[in-house]
This record gives C-alpha cells, sequence and structure tokens, in this order.
C-alpha cells in the first residue's frame, strides 16, 4: 500500500506541478495580450487625430467634386448654346428668317418665315446634322399672306445635347458620345 500512496502523491504533485506550470504559462499570455492591447490603443489614439482630419478632408472632397460637377454643367450650357447658335447660323438658308429662337439647355425651338417650302426642308436637315441637336421635329408648316415675300410660318424643336457630351475628334469636327 505504500508503494501505492507513493505513486498517488507522486501523480498528485505532477498534476499540481503541471497546474502551477499552466497557470504561469496562461498568466504570461495573458499579460503579453495586455501589453499588446495597451500598446495598440496608444497607437490608436495617436493616429485618430489624423484618422478624423482624413474624414474631414474626405467630407471637404466630396463638396468640392459636387461644385465642380455643377460649374461644369453650368459652362456646357453656356458653351452648347454659342455653339449651337453657330449651327444654326450655318444652316440657314437665304429664303428664311427666323422670328424666335428659344433654347432652355433642355428643349430648342424655333419659328420662322420662308419664301419657299424647300427651304425649310433644307434647314431642317442642315440643322439635322448639328452635333447640339437630337430628336428634331418639324412643326406645323402655315401659309400666311400668299402675296407676302415670305408666306410660310414654320416652327421646329429639338432636344439639346450639352457639349459636355460631345467628344472632340478633331477641333473642326465633333461627334457624339
Amino acid at each position: 500500500m505504500r508503494v501505492f500512496l507513493r505513486q498517488a502523491a507522486a501523480c498528485v504533485l505532477s498534476a499540481l506541478a503541471c497546474a502551477i506550470v499552466g497557470l504561469i504559462l496562461i498568466k504570461t499570455r495573458i499579460s503579453g495580450a495586455s501589453a499588446f492591447n495597451q500598446e495598440l490603443a496608444i497607437a490608436i489614439e495617436a493616429k485618430l487625430p489624423s484618422y478624423e482630419e482624413s474624414r474631414r478632408l474626405h467630407g471637404q472632397y466630396q463638396q468640392m467634386l459636387k461644385r465642380q460637377n455643377l460649374i461644369e454643367g453650368l459652362d456646357a450650357r453656356r458653351s452648347t448654346t454659342v455653339l449651337l447658335m453657330n449651327d444654326v447660323a450655318d444652316a440657314l438658308p437665304r429664303e428664311i428668317y427666323l422670328l424666335r429662337i428659344e433654347e432652355d439647355g433642355v428643349v430648342f425651338r424655333v419659328e420662322g418665315r420662308s419664301a419657299e417650302a424647300s427651304a425649310i426642308a433644307r434647314f431642317l436637315e442642315r440643322l439635322s446634322s448639328s452635333l447640339y441637336l437630337k430628336d428634331i421635329i418639324l412643326g406645323e408648316v402655315k401659309t400666311q399672306d400668299p402675296d407676302s415675300s415670305a408666306p410660310y410660318l414654320f416652327s421646329l424643336e429639338g432636344t439639346v445635347r450639352l457639349a459636355n457630351d460631345v467628344v472632340s475628334v478633331d477641333p473642326d469636327r465633333r461627334r457624339a458620345r
């Protein structure tokens, strides 16, 4: 029985030694993790102001992009009007004079008088080649006062294509996107 008690005591002591070594190992790991967490927290605290500054700068950047898009849109409308008037002047036959031109950046309308019906057709055809107009529709053509020099009253309407939507291939000719 003595042998059994010695063996049991040896087992208990070795189990106790293993438990103590395990406890020491666990405490060492916990203290290492705790030190790492403290260092990490310090590093995060050090980076936090620059992160918040970058978030603030990112917000300013987004606002500046919105402003840039707005300015580009306004500039495109202004440029498009000039380019569109140039195309109208180029397309206008001698037999036609215009009474009203209206353009709001979305819709383009023209009213005029013509000496010949064929001049209206030429004007429509030439204007259809403009890169800044699409979906041009000839409105009603009326004959008023057949004895006048321009008896035909007509109207045209189309959709405006902004200059931003036209890509320059060479300065003399542009193509639509």
